[in-house]
This record gives C-alpha cells, sequence and structure tokens, in this order.
C-alpha cells in the first residue's frame, strides 16, 4: 500500500501543485497493516484525534492546531480527520485547516477564514456553534518522521502526554480544564526503554559482610565496657574489705581506773 499522504480534495500533497513533500504518515504501521492514517508535517507531533500541532506551538501553549491530510484518498476511513471540512478552510484551501482548542473539554473550533496564529482574539471561533465540533482532548501519541531507509514515511512513536494545563485563565474568565492523561507508547522498544528499573529495599550482597562485621564490633565493645564495670566493682569491694580487716586489728586503747580496797590501792585494766 503507498504510504502516500491525500488532502482532503483527494489530490496528493507530494507532487500537487503546491509540492507538500513535508506531509507524512502518522502511523506507519497502519500502513504497514494495510491501514489508514492521519498525516502532519514532518517533525509535528499527532494527537489520537488526526489534528497535528507543531513544537514551538506547544511550548508557547498557543493552542493552536491543524488539520492536514490522510493516507486514504477519500477520507472515508475513521482516521482521516475530517474536521472543518467547509468552514474551516480558507477559498481554494483544501491542503489543511487552522483548528483552535476551545480550552473545554473535547470542544474545538474552525478557524474563521483568514485567521491567523497572530489574530487578535483568534479563538473567537469557540463561541460560534457553527464553527465549533467535539473532538478527544490534545494529547501527543507520535512525532511524524521520514523513514531513512525506505521509501515510504513513517513515525516516531513517543510516550502519550496530555498537552493541556490544569487551569488556565482569561481576561474574561477562569476555566478548569479535564484532568491530563498518560497513555505509554505502542511501541513494544519504547516501552522496554522507559520502564524504570524497579528499586529494591533489601541490603546488597557487598553490604551484608559490613553490616555483619559493624554488628560484631559494637557487641565486642559493648561486653569489654561491661567487662570493665565488673571488674571495677569486684576490686572495689576487695579495697574496701581490706580497709574493714585493718581497722579491726588497730590495738584498742584501754582505760585505767583506780580502785581502793581497804588500805591498798591497786590498778586494774579494764
Amino acid at each position: 500500500m503507498s504510504a502516500a499522504c491525500y488532502a482532503r480534495n483527494g489530490e496528493a500533497f507530494k507532487g500537487s501543485t503546491y509540492e507538500f513533500d513535508n506531509y507524512v504518515p502518522c502511523n506507519q504501521s497502519a500502513v504497514a497493516n494495510n491501514g489508514h492514517t492521519a498525516c502532519c508535517s514532518v517533525n509535528d507531533h499527532c494527537l489520537p484525534n488526526g489534528l497535528c500541532i507543531n513544537p514551538g506551538n506547544e511550548e508557547a501553549r498557543d493552542f493552536i492546531y491543524w488539520r492536514v491530510g490522510c493516507t486514504d484518498q477519500t477520507f472515508g476511513d475513521s482516521s482521516c480527520p475530517a474536521y472543518c471540512a467547509e468552514k474551516g478552510d480558507a477559498p481554494g484551501n483544501p491542503w489543511n485547516a487552522l483548528v483552535f482548542y476551545c480550552m473545554r473539554s473535547k470542544s474545538w473550533c474552525c478557524a474563521f477564514p483568514g485567521t491567523t496564529a497572530s489574530t487578535e482574539n483568534k479563538r473567537s471561533c469557540c463561541d460560534d456553534s457553527g464553527h465549533t465540533f467535539e473532538a478527544d482532548d490534545p494529547i501527543i501519541s507520535a512525532t511524524a518522521q521520514v523513514q531513512q531507509s525506505l521509501t515510504s514515511a513513517c513515525i516516531s512513536q513517543t510516550s502519550r502526554r496530555s498537552i493541556l494545563p490544569l487551569t488556565t485563565t482569561t481576561p474574561h474568565r477562569s476555566e478548569s480544564l479535564p484532568p491530563s492523561m498518560t497513555i505509554v507508547s505502542h511501541s513494544p522498544s519504547s516501552v522496554a526503554s522507559s520502564q524504570p528499573s524497579p528499586l529494591s529495599l533489601a541490603p546488597t550482597a557487598s553490604s551484608r559482610p559490613l553490616k555483619i562485621g559493624l554488628g560484631f564490633g559494637l557487641s565486642a565493645v559493648i561486653v569489654l565496657m561491661g567487662a570493665v564495670v565488673v571488674l571495677w566493682v569486684l576490686v572495689r569491694r576487695k579495697i574496701m574489705r581490706l580497709e574493714d580487716a585493718l581497722a579491726e586489728e588497730k590495738p584498742q586503747a584501754r582505760s585505767l581506773s583506780a580502785v581502793t580496797t581497804g588500805g591498798d590501792r591497786r590498778i586494774y585494766a579494764s
């Protein structure tokens, strides 16, 4: 199957009047499986809803998107972005359409003819029910790239990420946006490379001998300190016993008293 990209009017981008050679399929896997996919400009980010966003606009949070083309020339496949088929295209320009996200869940609008990225109040189409439509919120699923080894185009799968802010404030109102979503890529290699290494809380084998040695060393110090204390107590008791024994061996002072019996005077030791 050809991997050519077609505009909404069925004309191929490559080889067309305008020579849009930089438009490539967003999902080469779908093309390889005889399916269809939306197309975006090279290095633009592809959204699952078929729209495209330039990385510069993404970083600036301008919420400027484009509806470009599809690999199905008839635009009958469900993957083809058929938004703004009438009202969003500038007269004589079937190649792409400028689209704005309306800062409300699944709410988008087709830019008024003549609107550019620098137009003041460019998102005023959000207030016109005739120009609004519903589509999935902006989530990046891939980056459009040209395959180097083959003649067909391909994508570089990336982890899907939301490009919505949590809240946004305008001069007139502040609105909360739907919560962001995170969906892993369909690419097995990308998933494998993006998986974080499991965190192990168990001690490593190299750290166990060190911990065991520290444990034994600490135990030995405690035992040694206990032995010193016990030895000091025993020595102290022995010294006290010796002091008591020496005190008992000292000669006691004897008192003399005189006793007179009859006419004799005798002295008794008592």
